[in-house]
Formats: structure tokens, sequence, C-alpha cells
């Protein structure tokens, strides 16, 4: 958990560029569940208390104070950070939590009178499971949307009603068809599922190895037409992936929660990748050198 004092740049500009920063430094992982471990997670955490302090060390350029507060997993006790805020009074809180840490943070909030429409939570604190245990007194409260939000009316989501549910083919609470952690996981699945589809397209119909598997991560172009064709229109941004670019997109919303349910209430921003390129690029240079790992040269490859 962070705040910020004195603001200079927006709230909004802050979360977008940590957490793309972020996101650029996972998916450059070549296996996915590495990257679920626990040692991944350090990993990560480990990335965002680097980039925490160098965004302290802009304060004379930005005159934005940043505020660390860390919260001791699971994350279920936080009373005694709650009273720093209100103490300080920062005028934004950055949310940065998993799980119970995100619904404790937004009730002790509501305890200490903070201001919900001054909480931004980064994309993994924004969803229905943080918010629902406060409803109303969860109003206002802000997070990062990458892609989606709690879309339920795609053509996807008919389709998983009609084929699946319907001929009571469904494993889960087709409820929960459409919230953020659904849409989330059900776009991660299709992104796989093209992958192999565009390795196949190179490799040929048959049982591919993780490399070919790569390959088609690194070679989607999924395109309005595309989109559309999946059913995924209005829930997700086209995006092209290159050994270069794993990202392939990199826009994102707020979405704010109504008491109810998420509704957007900004337009989309992109990160910028000038500004971020470089830390990321020095970020993966110390972590090869660490690990002794040698890395691609995606000029040869291409």
């Amino acid at each position: 958990m962070e705040m910020k004092r004195n603001l200079g740049f927006t709230v909004i500009e802050l979360i977008v560029a940590v957490t793309i920063v972020i996101l650029l430094v996972a998916v450059a992982v070549a296996s996915f569940q590495d990257h679920m471990t626990h040692k991944s997670r350090a990993q990560a955490r480990k990335a965002m208390i680097e980039v925490a302090e160098w965004l302290q060390l802009q304060y004379p350029k930005s005159r934005t104070y940043l505020v660390k507060l860390p919260v001791t997993h699971p994350g279920v006790e936080q009373k005694a950070t709650w009273l720093q805020v209100r103490q300080q009074r920062p005028d934004y809180v950055f949310l940065w939590g998993w799980g119970v840490m995100n619904s404790a943070a937004i009730r002790e909030a509501i305890n200490v009178s903070y201001p919900r429409l001054q909480m931004y939570g980064v994309w993994w604190s924004a969803a229905e499971p943080d918010t629902q245990p406060a409803e109303m007194a969860a109003k206002g409260y802000n997070g990062l949307a990458m892609q989606h939000s709690n879309e339920k009316n795609a053509g996807v989501h008919k389709d998983l009603l009609k084929f699946v549910h319907d001929k009571g083919k469904g494993t889960g609470d087709k409820k929960e068809i459409g919230n953020v952690l659904y849409n989330r996981g059900m776009l991660s699945a299709m992104l796989v599922v093209e992958s192999v589809r565009q390795a196949q397209t190179k490799y040929g119909k048959k049982p591919l190895t993780g490399e070919q598997v790569r390959w088609g991560a690194e070679n989607l172009n999924i395109d309005a037409a595309r989109i559309k064709a999946l059913g995924v229109d209005g829930i997700m941004q086209p995006l092209k992936t290159s050994c270069m670019d794993h990202e392939g997109a990199r826009k994102a919303r707020i979405h704010t929660w109504d008491g109810a349910t998420w509704s957007y209430t900004s337009d989309w921003y992109e990160g910028d990748n000038k500004f971020l390129r470089p830390m990321v690029e020095a970020q993966a240079k110390k972590y090869a050198a660490e690990k002794k790992i040698e890395q691609r040269d995606c000029k040869k490859e291409s």
C-alpha cells in the first residue's frame, strides 16, 4: 500500500505506468506456470519496490512524495497501517494488494473515514471479491482495468450459457459469468488457445513443444475482425505481439465500484513506452546477470 502527497504525476499516470512496468517484466518470462510460483511473486514484489524507490527519487521533478506502508501477509490485520493513513491524510492511497488484503484495506478505510474516491487499486485489487464484502460502503473505490471490466453480454458469454451451462456442462456458478475475475481467466485462456492456433500455422496441426507455442504467443495478431469473430468485442483491444513485444497492447481504463457493480469512469490511457522501456530492459539485464541467463537476440530470430 502506498500513499501520495503533493501530486505531480496524476494518480492515473502513476497506476498505469507502474502496473505496465510490472506486467512487462512478468510477461517476459517464458513460462506462465513459473510466473505463478511464490518465487516469481517475490520477484515481482521486489521489482515493485525498486519502481517505488525510483519514484521517490523523482520527487524534485514531479513534486510527488511517496510513502510506502507494508502490510503483513495475508493482510487481514491492517488497523495500525490505517491509523497512519488517518494521521497523514494523503491525497491518494494506491493499493497494491492481493486477495483478502484488498477487502480488508477497504474495510479499514471505511473505519478511519478515508474517502474511497481517493483510493486506487492495481488491476489485481479491483474485482468483485475486493468490494462486495463492503457493498455500498465501498462505493467510489477505483481500480485499474487492463482490457476488461465486468462485461456480461458479449457474444462469448452468450455462447458459454448456450453451449455449456444450458447443456449442464458448466462446473461453476453461471452467475459468475462476466465478473471481473471470470473475464480475466476467460481472456487468458483465449490467448493461450490463439497462441497454439498460431503456432500450428507454422508447425502443423499436431502436439507442439513449449518453444513452438512460445513462437505462437510471440506472433499473435488479434485485430478487430478476429476479436469480433471470437465474440470478445468490447472486452479487449487489438494486440500484436513479437519477440521484442510480449504485451501487444498498452492501454488501460479506470473502473469504479458504484456499490453493486463496476463501471468505467475514464477513457483509455496508454503507457509511455519511451519512458518505460529503458526501465524494463535494465531490470531484464540485471535479472539475466543474476540468474546467469543468456539473453535472446530478437534481431537474429526475426
